[in-house]
């Protein structure tokens, strides 16, 4: 089954939330590349989660 950018991006979120980093990770990077690194979002969110500590 595939995802839709948006139900991706909801995924990755939820995962971010949970202290999922890795599967958050994964999620934004993979929402990017199908985007063409056009999706501010995961641009965002992706940025914030390898800055943080």
């Amino acid at each position: 089954m595939e995802l839709t950018i948006d139900e991706a991006l909801q995924q990755a979120v939820a995962a971010h939330k949970e202290g999922k980093l890795q599967d958050a990770e994964r999620l934004y990077r993979a929402i990017l590349a199908v985007s063409s690194f056009a999706h501010p979002d995961a641009n965002h969110n992706l940025g914030m989660l390898l800055a943080s500590p």
